[in-house]
């Protein structure tokens, strides 16, 4: 695949919305060199594949998903042979991008405090950050934040933010990263964590769908 890389973003912040969205979802584009000179037109996305409803595995065992579906259809609509390719460690997604493992990062990747580390297209969607806490907590605002211990997927923007946030970052009293949030929700049901701070988004899904007894702040 062509050196070019195509990286399609959601612009978040910690709670803030932040940027608007793209005119159409396929002028995006325009902005980059066709990838038709590729020799076998392979295009293959890199995506996280534990982000329902952006990217996730459904019932009968196939990669779906928003962004699955999005990059079928630009794939489609230039001629190129479609592969998705998930990413199993989130931390390994520059090097699997720098070394051609895939030609793109497409799925809920941040803009903001990345604007000269990729070459990106528009973005097109606005994301915000929730905080999940269980449903019998205690903690009914950011204030009770104070002293509790926080889970957030390794290799997040999340942790990036926190980190610039010396009032936030000493808000924790531990900040445990782990490789899903799959696992942050597990942890949150058992007590192993108190809260969640999560992308709008998958924090809606996640709740509705599979931990009802979580809470959104």
């Amino acid at each position: 695949m062509k050196k070019s890389i195509i990286l399609i973003s959601i612009i978040l912040s910690i709670f803030l919305i932040i940027g608007c969205a793209s005119a159409g979802f396929f002028d995006f584009l325009g902005d980059f060199e066709s990838l038709n000179d590729n020799p076998d037109d392979t295009f293959i996305i890199g995506f996280n594949s534990q982000f329902p409803p952006f990217g996730y595995v459904d019932d009968n065992g196939s990669y779906t998903g928003f962004d699955l579906e999005l990059a079928q259809e630009v794939a489609k609509r230039n001629n190129w042979t479609f592969k998705a390719q998930p990413i199993i460690d989130w931390n390994t997604k520059k090097f699997e991008l720098d070394s051609k493992e895939i030609d793109c990062i497409w799925s809920e990747f941040t803009i903001n405090g990345r604007e000269n580390d990729y070459s990106w297209t528009k973005p097109y969607f606005n994301n915000t950050k929730l905080v999940v806490v269980r449903g019998d907590s205690n903690i009914t605002t950011l204030d009770d934040l104070n002293g509790t211990v926080l889970e957030v997927q390794q290799g997040s923007s999340i942790l990036n933010t926190i980190a610039k946030n010396e009032t936030l970052n000493k808000t924790f009293k531990i900040i445990n990263q782990v490789d899903g949030y799959n696992t942050a929700f597990l942890d949150l049901e058992s007590g192993v964590c108190d809260v969640i701070i999560i992308d709008s988004c998958l924090g809606k899904y996640m709740v509705k769908e599979r931990f009802q007894d979580a809470r959104i702040l």
